[in-house]
């Protein structure tokens, strides 16, 4: 009910994704007969990075690709970056003061230091 009330531009919708890379390398590896099989890597397969995204009415409004996991840290720091973005065809702010971010139900965008940190943006 309450979202419902809310003018929906100023409602920004925001997430993040796991993304695993892997370079392509086969997972088995060649020898002659007797001898042990080696296969060098160039790149680990179990690399991850995250993908933060800010969503509004009309498409994507921010972006980042972090290496590793994602952390209330990199949050609070994702949206100090968005604060700074102006709409290139209006010149507005991306955020705005009074806008409202509907996020999921992470764990840590429940502690106390993300929380805390973005009310007072």
């Amino acid at each position: 009910m309450q979202m419902s009330e809310i003018d929906p531009n100023k409602v920004h919708f925001f997430d993040e994704c796991s993304v695993k890379t892997t370079s392509g390398n086969r997972v088995y590896g060649h020898a002659q007969k007797g001898k042990p099989a080696i296969e060098i890597k160039r790149y680990a397969s179990n690399f991850n990075c995250t993908v933060n995204v800010l969503r509004i009415v009309f498409g994507v409004s921010n972006f980042a690709v972090l290496e590793g996991a994602s952390n209330g840290f990199e949050m609070h720091e994702f949206f100090n970056e968005t604060l700074q973005i102006v709409d290139t065809i209006y010149g507005n702010p991306v955020l705005s003061h009074r806008d409202v971010i509907a996020m999921d139900n992470c764990g840590f965008h429940h502690g106390r230091f993300a929380e805390v940190e973005l009310r007072r943006m």
